[in-house]
């Protein structure tokens, strides 16, 4: 599986990535503190999933040949037509027909990888996909209103508390570290763990893995 990633320069999205499959497998996806698109071309055939935050790993299979690409969104966006609480944790499919996407009772044409940002931007300014400016300054350390405000929008926007939102994020940077080959001293460290048992403890529940089993399947691709 050969993974590209990119961080655009977009207001609304943080990351985007893409993948091309040579073999069949089950890709492991970590604990997520955003909402997601995920679009899978296999068979000559593409699916559309919307994803909403979620606090365990979801195993994502695919087949040799195919193509997959996605966009992460800024953690103050979120789609009010759709429940954080009613999303199982593999997702929604939207319908797709004739190169257009059906949401929210519009067609959207298909994005390819390239133009994702603006598919985005149209959902924003259609309303599908709404900011909250509160919950951004929340997360950002600056909030402007109470704590229990600020717990209400967050919640009602990632299905999750601020703490849980805090220790996803910690164990993806933890995640991604080991990937690059830093030590496990290294990554407690740097991701801000308190010892090896707490990262360990960490990995395991949002990612399915010990640091351990992360650093061997980095040293495989070597």
């Amino acid at each position: 599986m050969l993974v590209e990633e990119q961080v655009p320069d977009s207001p609304y999205v943080c990351l985007k990535w893409r993948a091309l499959a040579d073999h069949a497998g089950v890709h492991l996806g970590v604990a997520m503190e955003y909402w997601t698109f995920f679009f899978r071309q296999e068979g000559g055939k593409t699916q559309v999933i919307i994803g909403a935050p979620h606090a365990q790993m979801l195993p994502l299979p695919y087949q040799a040949g195919g193509a997959y690409w996605g966009v992460l969104l800024k953690a103050h966006l979120f789609m009010p037509l759709l429940s954080k609480h009613a999303i199982p944790k593999e997702g929604v499919q939207l319908p797709v027909q004739k190169g257009y996407i059906l949401i929210a009772g519009q067609k959207i044409p298909l994005p390819s990888y390239e133009n994702t940002e603006k598919f985005i931007e149209d959902l924003v300014h259609k309303k599908i996909i709404v900011a909250n400016p509160l919950v951004e300054k929340a997360l950002s350390g600056t909030p402007t209103f109470s704590e229990r405000t600020v717990q209400r929008h967050v919640l009602q926007i990632a299905g999750l508390t601020r703490r849980e939102l805090a220790m996803i994020r910690r164990a993806r940077r933890a995640f991604v570290l080991l990937q690059t080959g830093r030590t496990i001293a290294e990554v407690v460290a740097e991701a801000g763990y308190t010892d090896q048992s707490h990262l360990t403890k960490s990995l395991k529940l949002l990612a399915g893995q010990t640091p351990g089993q992360i650093l061997a399947a980095y040293a495989q691709q070597d």
